[in-house]
């Protein structure tokens, strides 16, 4: 992996070293100028750090900034999984603006072709749930509550087979 810089004059590349550490020296950005450092990662990893399910892959330096520390990029071969449980309120199947997103619902994985979980866990305040998971076949599902009928997806979860770095979203589940 390396980390480049660049402004519209020119680039700078590092390549980290055994440990993944690494220092790339450029000039300081002046006047309205700034430093963008990304990295290149290998395509069969899924970024990490900056945060975020789809993060930037990149750092701005700004002008009056001499030394940048802890510039730092993660990466992960697992897969990440993320959906919503929303209430379907008009009961169409799929999330439209305005239907809240159910805390509290527990969601699962269990090996594909299997019924045995995993893993659980519970969506959070506003109906969101993820799953970070290495490569191969699994189901995701959801424990319906009492009064309640799915209405996404149908049948009752996802099978699918997850790559080494992935990201899957939008498993979301509706009901009514």
């Amino acid at each position: 992996m390396s980390a480049t810089t660049s402004t519209h004059r020119q680039s700078t590349i590092a390549k980290t070293d055994a440990l993944g550490n690494y220092v790339l020296t450029a000039p300081a950005p002046v006047g309205t100028d700034s430093l963008i450092v990304r990295e290149v990662r290998p395509p069969t990893m899924r970024r990490t750090q900056p945060a975020g399910i789809y993060p930037l892959g990149f750092y701005t330096i700004n002008a009056g900034t001499s030394t940048a520390s802890n510039v730092n990029f993660g990466n992960s071969l697992t897969a990440l999984v993320t959906g919503i449980v929303y209430n379907d309120a008009n009961s169409n199947a799929k999330l439209d603006a305005g239907e809240a997103g159910l805390a509290g619902w527990t969601t699962h994985v269990s090996k594909a072709g299997t019924v045995t979980d995993i893993k659980t866990t519970l969506t959070d305040a506003n109906g969101n749930y993820s799953f970070v998971l290495p490569a191969g076949a699994y189901t995701i599902t959801e424990s319906l509550r009492p009064g309640f009928n799915q209405t996404n997806p149908s049948p009752a979860g996802y099978t699918l087979t997850l790559s080494t770095g992935a990201t899957v979203t939008g498993l979301n589940f509706g009901n009514d």
